[in-house]
């Protein structure tokens, strides 16, 4: 059995696939034996790897994290009884909606904040 590899990496990467490679060959050997004791012929197999594309990072966003709609609506629903209904609903007022699900994205942390007061 034959296993062909053509790479080129830095000397870490290098040393590691060699390792795998030994690993590969180890078992490629064990095959070969097998089949030969089954047959006469011994399969023949070339393994060709590929250098690895860098991957692309994902974009780091800046700045606070994002708040989402659904942690707005948590978060109305944790302050929510029959004493803070009134509180709930300046909170709404304040930003000119009638429901949560209306409020806008720019508006989330100031309404968390609000919410927090509560």
């Amino acid at each position: 059995m034959n296993i062909e590899v053509k790479v080129s990496l830095d000397k870490t990467a290098s040393e590691l696939l060699q390792e795998h490679i030994n690993a590969v060959a180890g078992l490629a050997l064990n095959i070969g034996k097998l089949a030969a004791a089954g047959s006469s012929t011994q399969p023949t197999a070339k393994v060709k790897a590929k250098p690895e594309e860098p991957k692309e990072k994902a974009p780091v966003a800046e700045g606070p994290p994002q708040i989402t709609i659904e942690q707005v609506r948590e978060a109305f629903l944790a302050k929510n009884s029959s004493t803070n209904k009134p509180k709930l609903k300046a909170i709404l007022d304040q930003f000119g909606v009638k429901k949560v699900t209306d409020l806008k994205e720019d508006d989330f942390p100031a309404v968390l904040k609000a919410l927090e007061e509560i």
